[in-house]
Parts: structure tokens; sequence; C-alpha cells
């Protein structure tokens, strides 16, 4: 994960490490050369958080060039090699302060609440969650809802998110590559 810009790159962290603890895989791992996540400011976006995903179908050619490390590492339309999210720290910011008492939190940690939930809320569009549009549910709450995000006072993906990428990934096969050397292919299963 490649992190720039003015937000608290520790919140950005356990925005993205919430995942782990949600999954058999890994989201954040120790910095080994492979950005496959970049975030960064943007104040051209309109709300507080966009991501981007690339895949073949938007990357324009079969093999992707593993940022500088690995070459001809090839994915089919439907692998998600690269995403960016874009944060807009203005919008945070203010949004922040307009629910900073409603949650309970002052200044910075309001700021970092909203990043971690952001960042959360990505990149679960990174594993092809949609958003979700529904009235607050604190019962059964999703990060990929707007409304259980903020009135739930929610900052990581739930048991309901961990479930929602299982389900989706399950029977897919996985390809590790070790150093850019062979690739093992693993199955994978609920």
């Amino acid at each position: 994960m490649d992190v720039s810009g003015g937000l608290s790159t520790s919140a950005i962290a356990a925005g993205a490490s919430n995942w782990n603890t949600r999954q058999s895989f890994t989201t954040v791992q120790a910095s080994t050369g492979w950005n496959d996540i970049s975030i960064s400011d943007s104040s051209a976006v309109t709300g507080l958080a966009e991501t981007q995903v690339y895949n073949y179908g938007n990357g324009g050619s079969a093999c992707y060039l593993k940022r500088s490390v690995c070459t001809n590492i090839c994915f089919n339309t439907s692998r998600v090699y690269y995403a960016d999210i874009r944060m807009n720290n203005n919008n945070i910011g203010y949004v922040a302060t307009q629910w900073a008492s409603y949650w309970g939190l002052a200044g910075q940690d309001a700021i970092d609440f909203l990043v971690k939930g952001n960042v959360g809320h990505e990149i679960g569009h990174i594993f092809w969650l949609e958003n979700y549009d529904a009235p607050t549910n604190c019962t059964d709450p999703t990060i990929m809802s707007i409304n259980d995000h903020f009135y739930c006072s929610l900052s990581a993906p739930t048991s309901c998110d961990g479930s929602a990428v299982s389900a989706i990934y399950s029977g897919w096969s996985t390809v590790s590559v070790n150093s850019c050397g062979p690739c093992t292919t693993t199955s994978c299963s609920n």
C-alpha cells in the first residue's frame, strides 16, 4: 500500500488493516515494494473518498508490469491488480467537525475515525462490494452503508462485510507469487 498526502497514515493503515480481522487474507502488509493500493489526497473528489480499480477490462493490456518489481504477471478481467483511493481531506475535516459531538470525539480523533471508516469502505469496493443504501441498521451494520458508518459510529468492516466478501470469492483460485518466482495456485472456499 502506497500512502501520500495530509491525512494520518496511522488512521489510513488502521482502516485498511481492520479488514485483516474479517478475512483469511492480509490486506495490509509490511512494505515490500508491492504497492497495489495507492491512497492519496485529491481536492477533485466531490465527496469524502472514491476508488478506481484497474483490471484487464480497463487496464488496456493483458499483462501488467507489477510496479517495476515483476514483469509478465497476467490477470483475467475479473481480477483487480491495482487500485487508487483518493480522499478529499478538506471535506473529511469538515464532516468530522460536524459529526464529532455525535461520535463523542473531538479534533483529530474525529478526523481519524472518519478516515478509518472511509478507507474501510473504499477497500470494500476493491473487494467488489457495492454501496449499501438502506435505513440505518446498527444491529447488523455494514461498512458499505453510509448510514451505518455515521449513525452507528462504525469505523471498521463488520462480520456482515466479511461474509459478503467470502461469498464473492468462494470457489475462486488465487495465485501467489513469491519474489516474482514460481506461482502457486490455491482454491478458495468460503
